[in-house]
């Protein structure tokens, strides 16, 4: 993927038993659990690719930022799928 591409939200084949949707944060409070720092999406759901990077930095923790609804927001790498 490259930025400017439109990818859909997808969840990964591991995710059995866990929360519906895929989550997409608005900010790093999503790590603490702050109420209204995300959002599920359904699978399914378009977004624009924005780009790539790790969380914390040089962790294996792969993360994108994308535009979803008119605002920028981040995901899991696993969790989207090029259109």
């Amino acid at each position: 993927m490259k930025k400017g591409d439109l990818v859909k939200l997808d969840l990964p084949g591991n995710t059995a038993g866990g929360p519906a949707g895929v989550g997409v944060s608005w900010s790093s409070a999503y790590r603490r659990g702050e109420e209204g720092a995300s959002t599920r999406f359904p699978e399914g759901t378009v977004a624009l690719f924005l780009g790539e990077g790790r969380w914390p930095q040089g962790s294996k923790t792969y993360f994108t930022n994308v535009i979803i609804e008119g605002r920028v927001g981040w995901t899991h790498l696993d969790c989207l799928e090029p259109l």
